[in-house]
């Protein structure tokens, strides 16, 4: 089922093959408890950088403080959708925070401190259960507004709900 995404994605122009579904099958190559520790922790502190590297990225390279910034994103993101003229709750979203940009970019730097919340996971396994359903929620808020399908990402942070131990057998 991977393969065939990945290829239709490809296909598509689409360049988001869902590598989450193919990263959690990692810990589960080995065979040896601590091995199979090992590569756990490794896939979760990628998972942190996966997140935290992407609000850096937002900080750097894009109009954080520019009003208008997320507007003009959802003008392009679904423009196929406007020319079409569908209509529905997700268009209705859209025009909203077109119309109404300082709204579009609030939600754009909430946006980014969710997605600098997974620093705190380098620091301490405790707050990996607050740092996942904060992650999801922005995956699902950004499926709605933006139609960016999480479904590998999903896929990836399910590692964080499910802490492994090298001591079971």
């Amino acid at each position: 089922a991977w393969c065939y995404y990945a290829t239709l994605t490809a296909c598509l122009g689409h360049r988001n093959f869902q590598s989450g579904m193919v990263f959690v099958f990692i810990p589960f190559l080995f065979r040896l408890n601590v091995n199979r520790y090992l590569a756990w922790e490794a896939v979760r502190y990628f998972i942190l950088f996966f997140y935290v590297s992407a609000a850096l990225f937002k900080v750097c390279h894009t109009g954080l403080f520019d009003s208008g910034h997320m507007s003009q994103i959802l003008t392009g993101q679904l423009a196929p959708y406007h020319i079409e003229e569908v209509a529905g709750i997700r268009m209705k979203l859209n025009h909203y925070l077109i119309v109404y940009p300082g709204f579009a970019q609030s939600l754009f730097i909430g946006s980014v401190f969710i997605e600098f919340l997974p620093l705190a996971g380098f620091l301490t396994k405790r707050w990996d259960r607050l740092i996942v359903f904060s992650v999801i929620i922005f995956h699902l808020v950004n499926w709605l507004i933006m139609d960016i399908a999480p479904i590998g990402q999903l896929a990836f942070l399910s590692l964080l709900l499910f802490p492994f131990d090298s001591r079971k057998p």
